[in-house]
């Protein structure tokens, strides 16, 4: 194809970029050559150099992403990338200079060739927070609730925490979790307020929440107080607070606590209760999402090191001879998924074992029965809570 060709020339900066994520001090970067093309209508040869260069910019994106993930990856979940990374495509191109830029030969097409500073750091948390580097844990389905934790926390039903309940399921949703049906999510906050769970009972609430599939509870309080002891007549000042504790279910383990303040002012003549004041809805708004973003954060590194390191299932067997139990030992060892295991026999006939598996319940389970059948030993599972998982020996 045949291109008319100016030369244009913008300065490069490549070294130093200052990376905004946490933990990390330098951005890393790649850099990359790529064309875009852009279909001129009614003569708006301008519109045209745009639509080029922004295709240039996603194609330079496409190639940065190359290096990050498998091409099954990007394959597997091609709709996500499109909608998630290439739309935003100019926001990774941290810099860029055209080499090349003209209409082709039938005057009907724009073409813009760039080498493109791609921020390959900024497109790997990305896909880390939408899943793709976690395909082994896939997306957890998550349940939102409201968990008042003192005098202070505002009405179950008010305005403020409606606000926080949806900033936060929204900041999950956006990233590729998937939150349980709002008639089961209902009933489930009508479940946990009925049995009155005190705030540590971890244990408890995940087991409810296992009830209703759900891998991760997001327990959240919220507080809008009217501070005291303001001198100015006009107006008024109310305290907003924002906390989210993130559970994993099936261990029934705190994964993190988050919280964050802030104060907004509104009229003294206002009538309505803090928690109901309309001026706060935004606020809160923005407030509960700083604080659900965070939670994320601490949340993907939570199954990240889950995939890598393994989940830590117990794993008791009833009724099985000693021999039997050796066999047992032998072929948990063994499994694919297991990266560790301690043993603990509890009496002639029952057995223990801590199993750190890197899979989830229903693959363990698979996995150790198809093991212990090929040595002749047939067993049932009796009893599945999270990761404390029973073993029958069949008859």
């Amino acid at each position: 194809m045949m291109i008319k060709i100016r030369i244009r020339l913008i300065p490069v900066i490549l070294l130093g970029l200052v990376c905004l994520f946490p933990g990390r001090a330098i951005c890393e970067s790649k850099t990359v050559t790529a064309c875009g093309m852009g279909e001129v209508v009614d003569g708006n040869t301008a519109q045209a150099m745009a639509s080029a260069l922004a295709d240039a910019q996603r194609n330079a994106v496409e190639k940065g992403l190359g290096t990050l993930v498998a091409a099954d990856t990007i394959v597997n979940n091609a709709v996500l990338i499109k909608d998630r990374i290439y739309s935003q495509a100019k926001g990774y191109v941290t810099d860029y200079h055209v080499t090349a830029e003209g209409l082709t030969s039938s005057g009907r097409t724009f073409e813009t060739c760039i080498e493109a500073t791609v921020a390959t750091t900024d497109i790997e948390n990305d896909l880390r927070a939408m899943g793709i580097l976690r395909q082994r844990v896939g997306n957890p389905r998550f349940v939102v609730a409201y968990l008042p934790q003192s005098n202070a926390s505002a009405n179950a039903k008010s305005l403020a925490v409606r606000e926080a309940e949806t900033a936060i399921k929204d900041a999950f949703l956006k990233k590729g979790f998937i939150v349980i049906n709002r008639s089961a999510s209902r009933e489930f906050s009508r479940r946990m307020a009925r049995q009155d769970f005190p705030g540590t009972d971890f244990k408890g609430i995940s087991q409810l929440a296992l009830a209703y599939q759900a891998e991760l509870l997001l327990l959240f309080d919220v507080d809008a107080v009217e501070r005291t002891g303001l001198s100015n007549p006009y107006f008024k000042e109310i305290s907003l607070s924002v906390t989210v504790q993130a559970v994993a279910c099936g261990s029934a383990e705190e994964v993190c606590v988050n919280k964050e303040s802030r104060v907004v002012r509104t009229s003294r003549t206002a009538q309505q209760t803090s928690d109901e004041n309309p001026l706060i809805a935004a606020p809160m708004r923005e407030l509960a999402k700083k604080v659900a973003e965070l939670t994320f954060e601490d949340t993907v590194a939570y199954f990240e090191r889950r995939s890598n390191d393994g989940t830590l299932f117990t794993c008791r067997f009833n009724g099985f001879s000693q021999d039997e139990m050796t066999t047992i030992v032998g072929v948990i060892e063994n499994m694919a998924g297991t990266r560790d295991n301690n043993v603990r026999r509890l009496s002639t006939d029952q057995l223990q074992v801590d199993v750190n598996y890197l899979g989830k319940s229903f693959d363990l389970q698979r996995e150790l029965k198809n093991g212990l059948g090929k040595k002749g030993i047939s067993l049932r599972t009796g009893l599945a809570e999270g990761t404390s998982l029973l073993f029958l020996k069949n008859q």
